[in-house]
This record gives structure tokens, sequence and C-alpha cells, in this order.
């Protein structure tokens, strides 16, 4: 059994890659609306911040899932969404294949939370982990 931080970092790993998904999927949709909304366009300072956000959480959450579960599965969903989603970044130029290589990478990200949230729910409790 993990700690309930533990269990939250995945929660929100899980809610902030999927946001991340939705957002790349709706922003056509959302810039066009922004103007008669009166909302400020979305700054790319802003995306890359939530980029390395979930990042940062992915990584940390799933090496200490890892840590207590002793599999690394969900690190071969993890890294394939990461490497999508930081190449679309610094390799594709705003668009739709870009914006489908970030839903895809989002999704890989919430995919991995998921999985090493079931995979430490399965665990007996450890000393280092509960």
């Amino acid at each position: 059994m993990r700690t309930p931080s533990a269990t939250w970092c995945d929660r929100a790993g899980i809610a902030a890659s999927t946001a991340c998904a939705v957002h790349c999927a709706a922003t056509p949709v959302l810039l066009a609306l922004a103007p008669s909304l009166g909302l400020a366009a979305w700054n790319e300072t802003w995306e890359l911040a939530l980029i390395v956000f979930v990042s940062v959480l992915a990584a940390l959450t799933l090496a200490w899932g890892s840590y207590c579960h002793r599999r690394f599965r969900a690190w071969a969903l993890l890294a394939p969404g990461l490497a999508l989603v930081w190449g679309a970044v610094a390799f594709l130029p705003e668009g739709g294949p870009h914006r489908a290589t970030m839903v895809l990478g989002g999704l890989l990200v919430a995919g991995a939370h998921g999985m090493n949230q079931r995979l430490t729910h399965r665990q007996r409790p450890c000393d280092g982990c509960a």
C-alpha cells in the first residue's frame, strides 16, 4: 500500500496528462472562441511550463512506484509518451500533426500513471512505501 501522497501524485499525473491531451485537442476551438469570450490567447510559455510539470511529476511518481512494486512496465508507456510530447514541441510546427502528436503523448503519459497506480495498489505494503 502506498502513502496517500504517492496515490495523490498518480491521480494528479493522470489529471494533468489528460488535461494536456484535451487542451491539445481543443486548442483550435478555444482559439476561435477566445476573442469573443474576452480571453487571452494561450501563451507558449504556459504550454512549456505544463509540459515540464507533467514530465517531472511523471518521472518522480513512476520512480517511487517502481521502487515500491519493483515493476517497470509503466515506463514502457511513459518513455514514448514523453518522447512524443517533447518531440512535438521541439520539431513540429503548430498545426494538425503537432496537436495529434501531443494528444497521443499525453494519453500515453496518463496511461503510464494509471498503470503505475494499479501496480502499486496490487503490491503488499513494504517498509519503504507504506
